[in-house]
């Protein structure tokens, strides 16, 4: 009986009250991220709806890299920034255009999501100076690459660009010695609408483009 009792008193001198997520930390995550990418259509001469629209839904894993700044109060709540950056390895997701809803199978539409990454706020409560709960909010871009083929006329035609927007979740953080805290975290990103050409046909889609994610993580807090 004693030694569970000496490993507990071991494993609760490593994590003092003096230790708290106070200061500066660097961190890496890895999660899943699943995503919606909603196309609708208009002439490019007219700006008159063509009817054509494409949903499609990329989702893979996704791994990067974090850095922020705590502050801790004696009320037990904490305030923080903190930015990352990621690399996805998303499956590229293609969808059939439908025209007024009817799928057709000659024209394709492709959408990747190949980085991202956001800078945020954090709020959250301590327990026992260990166990962190918080929200987080703030800025996000991603890198997107959307592809549309033809393949009647045998032609494809492909954008990337940076869509930015807003990101918002709730978290979990546990101290697990004065150093090292353990994390896991729910992310919901919006980033809006985009217009983008599909001069192929001479059209315009206006894309919406949402962003959900499931990351655990580690950190070191200096």
């Amino acid at each position: 009986m004693k030694y569970p009792l000496f490993l507990a008193a071991l494993i609760a001198s490593n994590v003092t009250l003096a230790d708290t997520f106070n200061g500066p930390y660097l961190g890496a995550y890895s999660g899943y991220s699943w995503s919606e990418d909603e196309g609708k259509g208009q002439f490019q001469a007219t700006g008159v709806k063509s009817n054509w629209a494409q949903t499609t839904n990329p989702r893979g894993i996704q791994y990067g890299l974090l850095a922020g700044y705590n502050w801790t109060f004696e009320n037990n709540l904490l305030l923080g920034i903190e930015a990352d950056y990621e690399g996805r390895a998303d499956d590229t997701d293609r969808d059939y255009q439908a025209f007024n809803g009817q799928p057709d199978p000659s024209y394709h539409a492709t959408t990747e999501l190949t980085e991202a990454g956001s800078l945020r706020g954090r709020a959250g409560y301590l327990f026992n100076k260990q166990f962190l709960l918080y929200a987080t909010a703030g800025y996000s871009a991603v890198r997107v690459e959307r592809t549309w083929q033809d393949t009647l006329a045998q032609v494809k035609e492909s954008h990337t660009r940076w869509q930015d927007g807003w990101v918002a979740g709730v978290g979990a953080e546990y101290l697990l010695n004065a150093n090292i805290s353990a994390r896991l975290e729910y992310r919901y990103a919006d980033y809006g609408t985009e217009m983008v050409p599909a001069n192929l046909w001479g059209e315009e889609y206006k894309q919406r483009l949402t962003s959900k994610a499931l990351q655990a993580g580690i950190a070191y807090q200096f």
